[in-house]
C-alpha cells in the first residue's frame, strides 16, 4: 500500500524559446526540458517519493482487481475471485490489519465507486450497485445498474469502472476476447460492445456508446477537472501502451468493435476498416474521428506488456509527427518518434519516451555522470544519436 507522499522539488529554469516549426513556446520549451527531468527522475527511488507497506495476507487469496478510499477512511478491496473485503484503519500498523469481509460472489470486480450511500462496481456481466442497508457491517442488497452489453463466456472479456464524469454518468471500458466465445451472437459471430467505452445514467441505467477502437483497455479514471482517460495494453492494432482522453464519438484505432456500429448510431456507423499498414499520423485521412493518444508508454520502465523499442533507433521528425502504424500483428514501433496528439484540447502535444535518449541518460546516472543541466542532458542524448524533438540537437 502506498501512503504519505513527500514533496520533492526542484528548482529548474526553463527558457521559452520559440518553435522553428510555429509550435507554441511554452510547448517547445516544455519537450526540450523532458530529458532533464527524466535525468532527475533517474537518480530517485520510488521509496524517496511514498512510503510503501506491505499487509500480510497469505491467508487471504486477495489477487486483488478493485480498491476505494471510504467516506468513513476504511480501504475496500476486492478480488478477482470475487471476494471484497474491508481494510479497517488502512494507515495503521499493518500487522495489526484486519480484513473483514463485505460481500462475496461477485464476477471478477474491476473497479469501485462510492456515490449516494452504494457502492458502484464492473463486474463482467453488469454494473452493480451494493450496500449494507441493516447496517451490520456487510453488505446486504444488490441492484443491476446496467446490462446492456454482451458476454460471450471468453476469459479477456474483463470491465473496468464505474468512474463519474463531471456531468454525472459512469464511464466503463470493456475488453475484447481473445480466443473462443461459446454465447457469440450468431450474426456479427462475437459479443456486441467489446471494445468500447460506454457511460451509463446511475438513475436510469441507461447505456450510451461514447467511444470505439478500443483493445484492452485496462483501467479508466476521471481527471481533476472532470474528464474521462483510458489506458491500453500493447497489442495487434495498438502498437505500444498508451494514455488516451475519452469524449464521444472518438476511435481509438482497433478495429474488433465495428460490428456494432449499427447499433450505436451517428457517428460510429460510418466508420471504415482500418487499413493495416497506415502510419497512425496520417489515419485521420481514413478515419476523421480517429484520435491519437495523449501518452506513448513505450519501455518497460514505465509500464509491462508494450513494445521494445530497443533497437529500433530515434527517427528525427521536426514536425513531431506521432508514432507507429496501425496493424493486426507488428506490436513493435517502426520508429519512437515524439509524438504530438491530435486530439482536442487535452492531451495535444504530450509527449512519448524516446528510448535511447533516455537509456543514454540513465546509464549516465548509474555510473555518477549525473547530468544536472538541460544542456549536459542534450549532449548525452547527441552522442547516443537521440534527436531532440522541435528540429534541433541544440
Amino acid at each position: 500500500m502506498v501512503r504519505n507522499p513527500k514533496t520533492v522539488s526542484y528548482d529548474i529554469a526553463m527558457t521559452h524559446t520559440q518553435s522553428t516549426q510555429g509550435r507554441p513556446s511554452s510547448l517547445h520549451s516544455l519537450m526540450r526540458l523532458i530529458p532533464l527531468l527524466l535525468a532527475l527522475h533517474a537518480q530517485c527511488e520510488e521509496s524517496d517519493y511514498y512510503q510503501i507497506d506491505t499487509f500480510p495476507t497469505e491467508a487471504l487469496p486477495m489477487e486483488v482487481g478493485a480498491m476505494t478510499l471510504l467516506g468513513d477512511g476504511n480501504l475496500l478491496v476486492g478480488t478477482r475471485r470475487g471476494d471484497v473485503y474491508v481494510l479497517e484503519n488502512p494507515y495503521g500498523a499493518p500487522e495489526a490489519a484486519q480484513f473483514r469481509p463485505w460481500a462475496r460472489g461477485l464476477a471478477q470486480p474491476l473497479g469501485f465507486l462510492e456515490h449516494q450511500g452504494w457502492i458502484y462496481t464492473a463486474q463482467r456481466g453488469e454494473l452493480t450497485r451494493m450496500k449494507d442497508a441493516d447496517g451490520d457491517g456487510a453488505a446486504d442488497t444488490f441492484e443491476t445498474v446496467c446490462d446492456a452489453w454482451d458476454i460471450s463466456g471468453n476469459y479477456h472479456e474483463y470491465n473496468f469502472g464505474p468512474r463519474m464524469d463531471k456531468e454525472g454518468f459512469m464511464w466503463i471500458t470493456l475488453n475484447k476476447p481473445f480466443g473462443g466465445q461459446p454465447y457469440a451472437d450468431p450474426e456479427i459471430k462475437q459479443a456486441h460492445w467489446r471494445g468500447w467505452a460506454v457511460r451509463v445514467n446511475p438513475d436510469t441505467g441507461e447505456m450510451f456508446p461514447m467511444a470505439a477502437g478500443l483493445r484492452s483497455p485496462a483501467g479508466v479514471e476521471d481527471s481533476p477537472w472532470g474528464d474521462i482517460f483510458y489506458t491500453d495494453n500493447q497489442g495487434e492494432w495498438c502498437n505500444a501502451s498508451k494514455l488516451s482522453h475519452l469524449e464521444f464519438g472518438d476511435y481509438h484505432g482497433h478495429p474488433w468493435g465495428l460490428p456494432t456500429q449499427k447499433l450505436a448510431g451517428e457517428p460510429f456507423d460510418g466508420i471504415p476498416q482500418p487499413v493495416s499498414g497506415t502510419w497512425m499520423k496520417d489515419m485521420h485521412h481514413q478515419i476523421p474521428q480517429f484520435k491519437m493518444p495523449a501518452v506513448w508508454f513505450l519501455t518497460t520502465r514505465w509500464a509491462r506488456a508494450q513494445a521494445d523499442c530497443a533497437g529500433t533507433g530515434v527517427r528525427a521528425n521536426s514536425a513531431l509527427s506521432p508514432t507507429n502504424f496501425l496493424s493486426p500483428t507488428n506490436t513493435t514501433p517502426r520508429s519512437c518518434e515524439w509524438c504530438s496528439s491530435r486530439s482536442m484540447g487535452i492531451g495535444r502535444g504530450l509527449a512519448c519516451l524516446f528510448a535511447k535518449a533516455f537509456n543514454a541518460v540513465s546509464s549516465a546516472c548509474a555510473s555518477g555522470r549525473m547530468p544536472h543541466s538541460l544542456s549536459a542532458c542534450l549532449t548525452l542524448a547527441g552522442e547516443a544519436g537521440a534527436i531532440v524533438p522541435g528540429g534541433s540537437n541544440a
